[in-house]
Order: C-alpha cells, then structure tokens, then sequence
C-alpha cells in the first residue's frame, strides 16, 4: 500500500488496466507462435548484455553509391508449340438436305493444325481423309453413332507414321471443300470437309493416285528356318478397320489380337515351332499383305481369328458359339456367304480402292485348282480337330463347321482356316471375350489342336 500511495487513484487503475490487457495480448500471440523468439531475444539480452556486432555487418558503409539499373525489356510471347503428334478429340458428322441439295460436312476437331490428303473412292464411294502423325482420343462408336442412315466413318493406324479416316457415303461422293480452321480461345483447331453429290452420280478420279490410297510398302520377312514348323496366326481386322463392335462398344480388333498373343505365347512354349503373327498391333494390314506374309514365310498352317456379329436386333439375342471355316468356292450356307463377303470387304473398309482386289478370274481358277489339291484336304482335317479340341472350352454355334470364299484363305501351298470365336452381338459371348481367363483358354484349346495337326504332318514327313 506504500507504494502505491503516491499514485493517483485514476491513473493506477488506467495502468493496471493496460498492463492487463497487453498480457492478454500476448498470450494469445505466443499461443500463436508470433513473439516466442522476440521474447526469447529479450531474454538472452538481459542475461548476457546486447550481442556483439557483426563484423561483417560492421563494416558495411551507411550509404551506397547508386548504380544505374537498365530498363527491363519484357520478353516477346510467343505461342507454346503443341509437341507430339496432333490429337483428334471430337469428330462429327451432319448435314441433310439444303438448298443447294444434299450436303454433309465432316468435322475434326485437333490438338493443333495438320496436314491432310483428302479423296474420294468409288465401289463403294468414300471419303478418304489421310493425316501423318495422328493421335485419336475419340469417344467409342462415335463413327456409328451420328444418326444419318447409310452414312458412318471409321479412323485409326493405316501404316507406320500414318492415320487414316474413311466416311462411307450413301451417294457418289465428291469433296466441294476442304478447309483447315485455327483455334481460337474459345475452340480448338478444326478440320473440315464439306462433302456434296458428284455430278451425274459417278465418282470423279482423282488427277494422280493419291500415295495414301495404295497399301504401305513389304515388310521383310524372315526366311523359313529349317525343321520348324511355321504357324502364321492372323488377328483379323486392325487399325482403322475395327471389324465387329459389341453394344457396349467392344471391338473385334481388339480382342482378336488379345487372343493372338495368347496363342502365340502358348506356342513359344513348346518345342519345334517358328510362330509369326501377320499383325502384332494395332495396325491395318491388307488382305493381300496377309495371303504374301504366310507365302513368303513359307507357313505351314494359317490360321485367322475373328468375332462374329449379326445385325439383325432380333437374331442378335440368340446367335452365339464359335465356328471354323475353311476355304470353298461355294459357300456352306447363306450365313457363311455373308460373312464371306463381309469379311473380304476389310479393303474397303480401309481405304484401299477396289482395283486392287485382284482378277477374280484368277482367284476362281485358282479355287477350282484348290479342290485337287491335297492342301483342302490338311485344311479340312486341322478344321476337324480345332472344333473337338473347342467343344469343351467354349460354346459351339449351330453347324459349326462351315466353308465359304473368304479372300485371306486363298493360299494354294497352305492349309488355312478362319475361326470366329463367338459373337460380339450376344451379351454372353461378348462378356465372356473380354477376360483374359477366357482368352487364355481358347488359346490353349487351339494350340493344342495345332499341336496335334503338326504331330501329324512331321510324322507323316518322316523317311
């Protein structure tokens, strides 16, 4: 109380009030950490006196001379070049009537500006767009999927460091524009095509053969390796040809060379075999290119994998069960034919032009030469043993042993067939052939049926 006796009553209370309310302050910024190492500074002074001077520091002038600073020039922008290949993000197709008559207009919208080849085929009429370097980042199905009856595209690999996009025309079909839009900041860049009626309803040739239309060049071929036996397994379809399509857009290409891999890699694991495959990505591969690869490799038995579909909505729900083929000038049935003829349309499909399908003059001769000939007979009996070695493993279709014209079974010195594995339009089939459990057995199943076909053939060789 003496000592605080000679303070006054209203100034003691303001200083105590103050002296309160600065130590709650400071509670609550060291319970936030902001003055510990200030308050741990004033501690170290007052047991040790003020800290020595930085010699460092100590020498440091007052004042600087001032150096003159240039002016900063910004650098100029530029765009960033997109590098990579270019990627198709979004492709449409629409059009109708107008008043200048029917028009569509095919639009690809790209990562960054191409170039592209376009041209027109006939028999059956096409647009062929050709674009070197082209990525696809495309939704599923949407070549089929536009809503225009008798018109669809297709796109993917043709051959190496080229993309190929084909759009099949309901009319004779000629190119009234081609036009390459930038992007802008609120849309990628474009390529358009403006596709019109042809004069007369007959497909202009274009001035000189587009490279892009003719298949890539030979590839090399190993030679045959003395007492091996060569088995050529053929994935159907491949790169812009996708072959069949299930409803949850499950394509044939894709599962066909699944399998094929599997197979091959059954094979490698057993003695005595020189396995080649005529494609091993997804790449697309005429069927001429096929037919030459087995020849010149000198393939002992060529054997394609396929998946079947049926259009019909009505059909689709029951048809299902694998079948195996063989070659024939007459088709087995009305089914076989057709998916003979459907089959042998892959070059079209591709964008390859009709002229280089080959005389059939010849290939009629040439099946006629076939029935003599032992290699139908090897066929029929390695046709024979793949259904019995397929019977326990996967559902058999109705008849399935069946014969048809199929291009890329025209092999006069090799024993050939073709299987469809199932159906992709039946919801089964196409569940079942997307697991690789089910892939691995079908493979298993063949090659053991090609195990005992080469059994057969070496013994019968033999001195």
């Amino acid at each position: 109380m003496q000592i605080l006796a000679g303070c006054q009553p209203t100034h003691f209370r303001s200083r105590v009030i103050a002296h309160v309310l600065l130590a709650g302050v400071v509670a609550v910024l060291e319970a936030a950490g902001i003055v510990v190492a200030a308050r741990a500074q004033t501690e170290i002074a007052k047991s040790h006196g003020p800290l020595p001077a930085d010699p460092a520091v100590a020498e440091v002038p007052k004042s600087r001379p001032k150096v003159a600073v240039p002016d900063v020039v910004a650098p100029e922008v530029r765009p960033i070049a997109v590098e990579g290949p270019a990627v198709a993000t979004a492709a449409s197709l629409h059009g109708g009537a107008t008043a200048a008559g029917p028009r569509f207009v095919f639009a690809l919208s790209l990562s960054k500006p191409v170039d592209a080849s376009v041209f027109v085929l006939a028999n059956p009429s096409r647009v062929v767009i050709d674009v070197p370097h082209l990525d696809f980042a495309l939704p599923p199905g949407v070549g089929r999927s536009h809503g225009h009856a008798g018109w669809e595209f297709r796109y993917g690999v043709f051959s190496a460091g080229r993309s190929r996009i084909v759009i099949e025309a309901a009319w004779a079909a000629r190119i009234a524009r081609t036009q390459m839009v930038p992007a802008t900041a609120t849309s990628p860049a474009s390529l358009q095509v403006t596709i019109e009626p042809a004069p007369g309803g007959v497909v202009a040739a274009p001035a000189t053969p587009p490279v892009a239309a003719t298949a890539p060049a030979k590839p090399f071929v190993e030679r045959k390796v003395q007492g091996r036996f060569v088995v050529m397994i053929d994935p159907g379809h491949g790169g812009i040809d996708g072959g069949a399509m299930s409803q949850t857009h499950v394509v044939e290409k894709d599962i066909v060379l699944q399998v094929a891999h599997h197979l091959k890699a059954a094979l490698d694991g057993r003695h005595g075999y020189d396995v080649r495959m005529t494609r091993v990505g997804d790449t697309f591969v005429s069927l001429d290119r096929r037919v030459e690869v087995s020849q010149a490799a000198g393939a002992d038995l060529f054997i394609s994998i396929h998946a079947d579909s049926v259009g019909d909505a009505a059909v689709a729900r029951t048809a299902r069960g694998a079948t195996v083929y063989t070659l024939s000038e007459t088709a087995s049935n009305e089914a076989a034919r057709q998916l003979a003829e459907k089959e042998n349309a892959a070059d079209a499909a591709g964008g390859l032009d009709g002229a280089e399908a080959g005389d059939e003059g010849q290939v009629n001769s040439i099946l006629a030469d076939l029935v003599k000939r032992e290699t139908q007979n090897f066929s029929h009996e390695f046709r024979s043993l793949l259904i019995d070695r397929l019977r326990p493993t996967q559902m058999l279709g109705r008849d399935p042993s069946r014969a048809a014209a199929f291009k890329v079974l025209r092999q006069v010195q090799t024993p050939t067939a073709l299987v469809e594995l199932g159906f992709l339009t039946h919801e089964m089939d196409a569940q079942q052939m997307q697991t690789a459990a089910w892939q691995k057995r079908i493979a298993v199943a063949i090659a053991a049926a090609i195990d005992t076909y080469a059994g057969r053939r070496l013994a019968a060789a033999r001195p």
